[in-house]
């Protein structure tokens, strides 16, 4: 799967499979780490990460590469 979100990714530029990878890390992260402060999961539950790589390359491809913003 990642390989074919960073295919999709690669064709507008570098920028956009930075942010799309930074994004679905940024997801998955708070996700995580909202599951761990309502107690519905520890430090050693797994979980998974495809959704938040879809959801994140998604993001990019819609809105664009925020990063040429972002870097001035």
């Amino acid at each position: 799967m990642a390989g074919l979100l960073g295919l999709y990714l690669g064709w507008n530029g570098l920028g956009s499979v930075i942010s799309g990878t930074f994004l679905a890390f940024l997801l998955s992260a708070v996700f995580g780490l909202t599951l761990i402060a309502m107690g519905r999961a520890t430090r050693k539950s797994q979980i998974p990460f495809g959704p938040f790589m879809v959801i994140g390359a998604f993001a990019v491809i819609i809105t664009g590469d925020p990063l040429p913003l972002l870097l001035g």
